[in-house]
């Protein structure tokens, strides 16, 4: 029973791992698009901001 148990962790573990790596890479990503997509979103007012005064 409990060799059963830790055999079945030890197959899980790649798994997981890939799992936990594939999320981070997506978290990274996902947020460097969000940081281009507010530089696209402050460039125009900086502009307008400059440009106005």
């Amino acid at each position: 029973m409990i060799n059963n148990k830790t055999s079945f962790l030890t197959n899980n573990i790649p798994f997981s791992s890939l799992f936990i790596s594939y999320i981070s890479f997506f978290i990274v990503e996902l947020e460097m698009f969000l940081q281009q997509k507010l530089l696209c979103m402050m460039l125009p007012v900086i502009f307008y901001f400059f440009l106005g005064n």
